[in-house]
């Protein structure tokens, strides 16, 4: 197949399964068209499942809920809500792996001393770290859910997901927190299989599906000893079936213009200027699309970008300039032997 660009989202010919009409447009457009858009969401209802969700109970929880919190602007928008609209009582958890740029610790200072929020910033040991960033990079290709978490969510990305759902977990059961709310587009929810479609649905399901292929990596590999670490006992995976995980985003309709609005009339958010343009927090992410694109030849954000843009959240144009732009090389590298991970040791799938 010729390479070419989807006309009516940003996916190109370099993803699975795609194939495309005479009038250019991917069949995941016309499968979107056809199955989903006569079913458009209705947000008025959502919210509502929202409200009834995180109902507060001051007898039995101390939180309603933790917030996945970065420090981006989707997850400042979302703590912003949490609090000011919803007025639950929400624990702010950032997971900090190391590689979060200052100006986003900036950020989270400033969002949660104006909300008075109780927050916490979970630093895992840099080991366990590199262990888990190393296997989604280069031990992937030895389980087939894997090697398709690796190119739907990333090589970095997947890694470092599981790395905040595990200790998020963790804190839910410890402090008997009912609700796990994460800011995910509707794009990013869905990317689990390579259909494109299917979304995560609780917290089992991102056990299963996202969390015990890493596991299983990690058991047949130098980095073994680290899975306990990971892990959860047996009685505390039934406590997590007590534990909902809730996407804030699949309940409210998402607009960049208006979060980025807010977030900077109300805390002087500012973006960091050390990231690149599909990140407001986080440096890794840098090297995560380096992988991508070399392994690849796309952006692990085309896939979440599409789905959004075919849901009329994101600008089509906008969206192909941020997942095509340049990225700080200097900064690639720099993360790069900070990992241990040698790019020269990274080549595309059509080579190995």
């Amino acid at each position: 197949m010729a390479y070419q660009i989807c006309k009516k989202c940003v996916l190109d010919s370099n993803i699975p399964g795609i194939s495309f009409d005479l009038d250019g447009i991917c069949n995941f457009c016309s499968d979107y068209i056809k199955r989903e858009l006569p079913t458009k969401l209705n947000y008025e209802l959502l919210e509502k499942e929202f409200v009834k969700l995180t109902k507060r109970d001051f007898k039995k929880y101390q939180y309603d809920c933790i917030c996945l919190y970065s420090g981006g602007k989707d997850s400042s928008y979302m703590l912003y809500n949490l609090i000011k609209k919803y007025k639950l009582r929400v624990l702010a958890f950032t997971l900090d792996h190391g590689f979060l740029s200052d100006e986003a610790f900036f950020n989270i200072r400033k969002v949660v001393t104006k909300l008075k929020v109780d927050s916490i910033i979970y630093r895992p040991s840099r080991e366990l770290i590199t262990a888990v960033l190393k296997t989604g990079i280069f031990f992937y290709n030895n389980l087939p859910t894997s090697k398709e978490l690796a190119f739907v969510i990333g090589h970095v990305c997947w890694p470092c997901f599981v790395l905040i759902a595990m200790s998020s977990i963790k804190f839910a059961v410890e402090k008997q927190i009912p609700n796990v709310i994460v800011g995910t587009t509707p794009g990013q929810i869905r990317q689990k299989k390579f259909d494109l479609v299917s979304k995560y649905n609780d917290l089992i399901d991102v056990y299963k599906t996202m969390v015990v292929p890493m596991l299983k990596l990690l058991k047949v590999s130098s980095y073994a000893h680290f899975t306990q670490d990971l892990d959860l006992s047996f009685l505390k995976k039934l406590k997590v079936l007590k534990v909902r995980l809730i996407s804030f985003y699949e309940h409210h309709e998402y607009n960049e213009e208006r979060v980025i609005k807010t977030v900077e009339n109300e805390f002087d958010w500012q973006r960091p200027r050390d990231t690149d343009s599909c990140s407001s927090n986080c440096l890794l992410n840098s090297l995560g699309i380096e992988i991508h694109r070399r392994k690849y030849g796309i952006s692990p954000y085309a896939i979440p970008f599409a789905r959004d843009v075919r849901e009329g959240l994101l600008d089509r144009g906008e969206s192909l300039k941020t997942i095509n732009v340049d990225l700080n090389m200097e900064l690639v590298k720099h993360i790069a032997q900070e990992l241990g991970v040698d790019l020269k040791n990274i080549s595309s799938v059509k080579e190995a």
